[in-house]
């Protein structure tokens, strides 16, 4: 279903780690950096290598949203603050599906904010932008399941 890896870690089980309370500031300072284009290609996945451009635009006031299209389907990632947490809303539309998925920020590790579904704990993101580079690494049923290589697009 989905075909998508952040920042190179190991998994983090939400039973490990508290639910992350962010200032307003952190959460206006990642949404900063992850805005803009960005490309390059989900290195691993079910499928193989996919490419994995995408530019990530402000649609309200702290929301960011962008979509990329490796394929069979397209991948639509909104990041927006809700009561001083960072939550992401993930919809892939492979075969058909119109169910996003919901996950909350829960901890930081090794510089990427980590996102979870609600329990139980079946997917988890880590998202770690940088500058110049964003790694994307999601877990699925505590496996790793993709990753995402992006460089910053001039």
């Amino acid at each position: 279903l989905l075909s998508l890896l952040f920042a190179v870690s190991t998994p983090v089980s939400p039973a490990e780690v508290p639910v992350q309370t962010l200032s307003a500031e952190r959460i206006v300072a990642f949404l900063r950096v992850l805005a803009g284009a960005w490309g390059g290609q989900a290195t691993v996945t079910p499928v193989g290598p996919r490419p994995y451009d995408m530019t990530f635009t402000r649609t309200a006031a702290g929301h960011l949203e962008g979509a990329a299209h490796p394929g069979a389907s397209t991948h639509v990632w909104t990041f927006y603050e809700d009561e001083q947490t960072l939550k992401l809303r993930f919809l892939s539309t492979f075969a058909g599906n119109r169910q996003p998925l919901l996950l909350t920020a829960t901890a930081e590790h090794e510089g990427a904010l980590v996102f979870h579904t609600q329990p139980p704990p079946v997917l988890e993101v880590h998202v770690k932008p940088l500058i110049s580079t964003l790694d994307i690494r999601i877990f699925l049923r505590h496996k790793p399941h993709v990753d995402i290589h992006l460089t910053r697009v001039p």
